[in-house]
């Protein structure tokens, strides 16, 4: 997924997590089904992602970074 490519950049870059998408150096792609940005949710040490749009293509990732 390019979101979370976007996402590893910007911690290899910077050495943290962004606060948002907006903060994301790489463009974060909008979700197809919807025509909206991915749900996220940035916390201390992880990323909450939503795929929504399509009922049996939703999904929730989490994904862990550690320094």
């Amino acid at each position: 997924m390019m979101i979370v490519e976007s996402i590893r950049n910007h911690v290899s870059v910077h050495a943290q997590l962004p606060k948002s998408l907006d903060d994301l150096d790489l463009p974060a792609p909008m979700n197809p089904f919807t025509g909206k940005p991915y749900p996220c949710e940035f916390k201390r040490d992880k990323v909450v992602l939503k795929s929504e749009g399509f009922p049996s293509f939703e999904r929730e990732y989490h994904i862990a970074f550690k320094k």
